[in-house]
């Protein structure tokens, strides 16, 4: 009589099951969006980002207040987010910050942006602007409407000194985009 030395039945099925169950939840997982999908590609983008010195600033009347531009040059449409029924309303999708000689802020919507796609080709402004509320969570802003920056609502010069500028893609896989650093003058 001759006995196979491998798994019993009943500690195969057994395994067969925890099998489906963890494979079940993994999947189950995925689909609501409690653990990311690994098989989703990242955004990728590409960005030049540069220091405007013809600003009008609402201090000095006058078109020498400083600002930042960026254009992306490749890559994915990013979602900005942006709300136009909130006032300052953040960005939601795609988020920037800036590490100034000062200190870490984070940008946020202006009430003037036109697009929520941030599109090659286009540009971009950051720039300063202290509304004097306590309610606004920063003095730094975006818009892609050049009007902000040269109209006579104005803007206020960037401090000067090496700026760093981190973009991220908060939306969707929460990558940082973009790093580099700026000097204002």
């Amino acid at each position: 009589m001759h006995r196979d030395s491998g798994v019993s039945p009943i500690i195969g099925e057994i395994l067969m099951v925890f099998l489906v169950i963890i494979l079940a939840a993994i999947i189950l997982s995925i689909a609501l969006g409690i653990i990311s999908n690994p098989l989703q590609e990242n955004k990728m983008a590409a960005f030049s980002i540069e220091t405007g010195y013809n600003g009008y600033d609402r201090n000095t009347h006058a078109y020498d207040a400083t600002y930042l531009t960026y254009l992306q040059m490749a890559g994915d449409d990013l979602n900005v987010g942006y709300d136009s029924s909130v006032t300052h309303g953040g960005t939601d999708a795609t988020k920037i910050t800036l590490n100034s000689p000062s200190g870490f802020h984070v940008v946020v919507d202006s009430v003037t942006m036109l697009e929520d796609i941030v599109e090659k080709g286009r540009v971009y402004y950051i720039f300063k602007y202290h509304t004097g509320s306590s309610s606004d969570p920063d003095d730094y802003y975006l818009t892609d409407n050049p009007d902000r920056i040269f109209g006579q609502q104005g803007i206020e010069s960037l401090e000067p000194g090496i700026w760093e500028i981190l973009i991220s893609d908060i939306a969707d896989s929460n990558v940082v985009l973009y790093r580099g650093k700026v000097c204002v003058r």
